[in-house]
């Protein structure tokens, strides 16, 4: 069993600058989303959106072992669900208190 990796935070950038950051941590072949934000100045331009679905390539690259992305949200009305369906992310698991997304990243 590979113990697990440190986390690893790749920056988002919009038109040269930093406007926030994805947390990632690997886990023998799957890497869990820990963390997404984006500067609150820079929300509602499809930022989250672009580097979720970008995010798969990054991966690929880094990662060669990572077969799965998978992030679980937390609360009934989490406004990342939307950002997650609409980046290709299934609901895998649901409960009344948080629901886990995965995708598939190997070909």
């Amino acid at each position: 069993e590979q113990p697990d990796k440190e986390i690893d935070t790749v920056h988002l950038m919009l038109d040269g600058q930093k406007a926030g950051f994805i947390a990632l941590q690997a886990t023998e072949n799957r890497m869990h989303i820990r963390g997404i934000e984006v500067d609150k100045d820079k929300r509602h331009k499809g930022i989250a959106e672009s580097a979720l679905r970008q995010l798969a390539t990054y991966i690929r690259k880094t990662y060669p072992e990572i077969e799965v992305l998978d992030i679980v949200l937390f609360g009934e009305h989490n406004e990342l669900k939307p950002l997650c369906l609409n980046s290709n992310f299934v609901a895998t698991l649901q409960t009344e208190d948080y629901v886990k997304f995965e995708k598939y990243i190997v070909y």
